[in-house]
């Protein structure tokens, strides 16, 4: 399974609110034609979280390996739609992105409401007995922007201010979202 993140940011000049509106609707109904794509989940930061994150956006694409990866991204449809649409929001330039190459489920839980993301950031700033949803500490083959080691903390939890205290007690480059499903992955 080839499983990658990404972090998008705003393409200059371009009002936060109505990139966020487009990327969350528009764009994700153009991914839903993505050819060989498995599993599409849209993490959407909370308002509050737009001025310290420097990312617009934060994606996840699930695809069976890396050949039908690149051959999505190869396609007429992503070069025609996907990408025309991409750069009117996003500094694709300036875009990140990680293959997912393992994971460590510390906590079994659903994943429903508020979701932590935090790259680099250090579980063991947590008092991990407080964590009420899904814990997962997932490797990345790269460190993200602002990060200094490759990997990505996930909690899910109900409460927005239990998340927020969260990931500001993460460290490295951490928010909070609103996980949105546009297409199921495999193993969600």
């Amino acid at each position: 399974m080839q499983h990658r993140i990404f972090l998008a940011p705003l393409r200059p000049g371009m009002p936060h609110a109505e990139a966020h509106g487009h990327w969350c609707s528009h764009h994700g109904r153009l991914m839903l034609e993505l050819p060989h794509l498995l599993g599409y989940v849209q993490n959407q930061p909370l308002r509050k979280w737009w001025p310290h994150l420097g990312y617009l956006a934060c994606s996840e694409t699930w695809f069976a390996d890396r050949s039908c990866e690149a051959q999505a991204y190869a396609s007429e449809w992503y070069v025609n739609q996907i990408t025309p649409d991409e750069h009117s929001m996003f500094a694709r330039e300036a875009a990140w992105s990680s293959a997912i190459t393992s994971g460590s489920l510390l906590k079994d839980g659903p994943r429903e409401g508020f979701r932590v993301i935090s790259f680099g950031g250090d579980e063991a700033n947590l008092a991990s007995s407080l964590i009420d949803g899904r814990f997962e500490v997932m490797q990345l083959a790269r460190a993200a922007p602002r990060s200094q080691r490759p990997n990505l903390i996930s909690i899910y939890c109900e409460g927005e201010a239990t998340a927020h205290g969260f990931a500001t007690a993460l460290g490295g480059l951490s928010f909070v979202a609103r996980p949105v499903v546009f297409v199921q992955p495999p193993e969600h």
